[in-house]
């Protein structure tokens, strides 16, 4: 049984820390860490400044009371935390900019661990001892980690495929613990419960676990989620293990973050179990319960009128917590249809894979399906496939005579698929009104809970699933518009292309080829639906793509977290047990990297572009969270990834390519000179 106070005040909470910091009770400690209202009202308490470069690394020792920085400007600085000052600087040897900061446990906090884009690792002392030299890696050196409590062994990650273990005992003689060929280490982190285990994370899409007892060449376990498997874009940034060593936290660049469990997972129930993240399903429909889900159903219908579909996804699948029907699975499915972002079809499977082979059919007290998903299903497979081709049509020169057919296929399948929709509808309307049963007894409802019946909660979900059929009709028949649109002006730039019989276009052809090849192989209709997710929790709405060092942590106890940077210059703090994001903070003018909580302190620091770094505490005065402009900069960053994966670096080179070639080719007089450049007029 928890001894923390069931007080929602921040103040009491932090009164409680304080009685607590003397005994060390770190897990109580987390609790308070964790809680909601810490996230709420985050302020900038202190801003550090010494570096002149940009900060790519922080790590606090272990009891928290100095932060150590390393930097662009080859130096190693340490922070007194309490009183925000610098105490020591370090002018290390390294001659490139430093990535991997450590403390070197049991050394009174004197001996400093750094790697660097040279290619070195270094030992610094505080103390004035000659710094030691390691010159073991080939490339440069992303992230030094070290074992609690053990000041012999320093673990280095490097850009070079490997991860060594160097012995301070016998510095001639490091170890190999991984060797990964054809690929860059980004990553590797211990696991603080069991430090024989790494976590490594590559540019690509799989988190590698390995054991550095075992063979250097061969993981342990590897995770990856299961759309990613395939793509060739996102790549893992950072990785690492929870307290517990139960969970490992991946962060990717071009996608999200997510999580996955290190233990032997075989279906969403039992990751649920492990976390225990969710309560357990109920079978037979209880009063209270009825009334928790009516209340969660409210919510997400509130937010999905606002076209805050992430908000409504996280309301909706806390009411599937309660009760796994069908009506919940079909709701929650077309708000992923709705919603768009990368993953959400490959996140929304298990419910399609339940729905198509009626799992829930024999769930006692479950209302009846008044539309067929056997109408719903292919009216999303279209509309999706539409969304799909138009990213790629928004940044298609031309299209080839295959391609135009292939669409001109799907617009007329959606075109079929719209009619029967729109018969489905009509047939509902005529089963249930909506628009009556909603001004008679939908807004009474929804002031008055008292009257709630078993009944009333299924047709509210009727009702709204009818909504949300024809919020679907419109989109699809906006998409349908803008897709035909954009095919036939592409369709025209081909033809005036082919009239030019020249070498750049039949470059040009071929290439086109080859992608859209690529475009209608890999449509959503087309996907495979029998893979499982292969991860527990997935985090969007921050912005990973320029640069590749984008930390993610844990924050653990009762109320577990996630914290990462993002691009658009705010850090961001997810609940892990709900996946609603909790708060979003502008801390640097460009991008953040760092986002490192504090082992038992409520206090955060954070740091990127800027040579500064920033401290986080909360206020006791006020919130800090505007959630209307969170949800905007969310969605602001997700279709800036949405434009980036639509335009991925090999249509660039493409195009560059075929540019130059067309000046080479171009008549004299058809040329443009800038400088040393040439121009070619179009």
């Amino acid at each position: 049984m928890s001894l923390l106070p069931c007080v929602t005040s921040l103040s009491a909470l932090i009164d409680y820390r304080e009685r607590f910091v003397c005994k060390r009770n770190y897990w109580e400690l987390d609790n308070i860490l964790s809680h909601s209202s810490f996230f709420q009202k985050l302020e900038n308490i202190a801003t550090l400044k010494g570096h002149s470069g940009c900060v790519n690394r922080l790590s606090f020792n272990e009891e928290g009371s100095l932060l150590l920085s390393g930097s662009d400007d080859c130096r190693l600085l340490v922070w007194d935390v309490a009183e925000g000052t610098l105490r020591d600087q370090v002018e290390t040897g390294h001659d490139r900019n430093i990535f991997g900061v450590r403390f070197i446990p049991c050394t009174n906090d004197r001996l400093l661990a750094s790697g660097a884009m040279d290619c070195t690792v270094r030992v610094s002392s505080l103390d004035g001892r000659p710094e030691k030299l390691f010159e073991v890696h080939e490339d440069r050196v992303k992230t030094i980690d070290v074992e609690r409590r053990n000041p012999n062994l320093i673990f280095s990650a490097s850009e070079d495929g490997r991860v060594y273990q160097i012995d301070l005992r016998t510095p001639e003689d490091p170890v190999k613990v991984v060797e990964i060929s054809r690929t860059m280490v980004k990553s590797a982190m211990l696991n603080p419960n069991f430090p024989f285990e790494l976590v490594v994370s590559c540019n690509d899409p799989y988190i590698y676990v390995y054991d550095r007892r075992m063979s250097f060449d061969r993981p342990k376990a590897n995770y990856c989620p299961s759309h990613l498997r395939y793509e060739r874009l996102p790549f893992s940034t950072f990785s690492c293990f929870n307290e517990s060593g139960t969970a490992i936290a991946a962060s990717y660049c071009y996608e999200g973050i997510y999580v996955f469990s290190t233990q032997n997972i075989t279906s969403l129930e039992t990751v649920e179990e492990q976390f225990n993240f969710a309560p357990e399903r109920q079978q037979s429909p209880t009063l209270r319960n009825l009334r928790r889900v009516f209340h969660d159903l409210l919510l997400a219908y509130e937010y999905f009128n606002k076209d805050q579909f992430g908000k409504a996804l996280i309301w909706i699948s806390k009411a599937c917590d309660i009760y796994y029907w069908n009506q919940l699975m079909l709701c929650r499915w077309i708000l992923y249809c709705l919603r768009g972002w990368p993953g959400d079809i490959d996140a929304a499977f298990p419910d399609l894979k339940n729905l198509r082979e009626q799992k829930n059919s024999n769930v006692t007290d479950q209302p009846a399906l008044l539309i067929s998903p056997h109408i719903v299903f292919p009216f999303c497979w279209g509309l999706l496939d539409l969304r799909y081709i138009l990213q790629h049509l928004k940044f298609a020169r031309s299209v080839s005579s295959d391609m135009e057919e292939n669409v001109n296929d799907i617009l007329k399948r959606v075109q079929d698929q719209q009619t029967k929709f729109v018969t489905e509808l009509d047939e509902l309307e005529e089963t249930f009104p909506l628009e009556r049963w909603w001004s008679t007894i939908g807004i009474r409802l929804t002031r008055d809970t008292l009257l709630l019946t078993k009944q009333h909660v299924y047709d509210f979900m009727h009702y709204w699933i009818g909504i949300m059929m024809h919020k679907l009709y419109s989109l699809s028949q906006k998409l349908r518009k803008e897709v035909a649109e954009l095919l036939q002006d592409a369709s025209i730039r081909r033809r005036e292309e082919e009239r030019e019989e020249t070498l750049v276009q039949s470059v040009h052809t071929s290439m086109l080829t080859m992608k859209e090849s690529v475009v209608y192989s890999t449509l959503p209709s087309l996907r495979d639906r029998s893979s499982r997710l292969c991860y527990h929790r997935r985090f969007l709405g921050h912005l990973s793509v320029n640069t590749d060092i984008k930390e993610v942590n844990f924050i653990s106890g009762k109320y577990p977290c996630v914290l990462s940077g993002s691009d658009d210059g705010h850090f961001y703090v997810w609940s892990l047990d709900s996946g609603m994001l909790l708060g979003s903070y502008k801390a640097d003018s460009d991008a953040v990297n760092c986002v490192l909580p504090h082992p038992y302190q409520p206090l955060i620091a954070t740091s990127g572009i800027e040579s500064n770094i920033k401290l986080w505490s909360p206020s006791a005065c006020h919130n800090n969270i505007d959630e209307d402009e969170m949800e905007k900069l969310m969605q602001s960053n997700v279709d800036k990834l949405n434009e980036i994966r639509g335009r991925p670096q090999d249509i660039v080179g493409t195009q560059f390519f075929l540019q130059m070639l067309g000046s080479i080719l171009a008549p004299e007089d058809q040329r443009i000179r800038y400088g040393g450049g040439v121009c070619t007029l179009h």
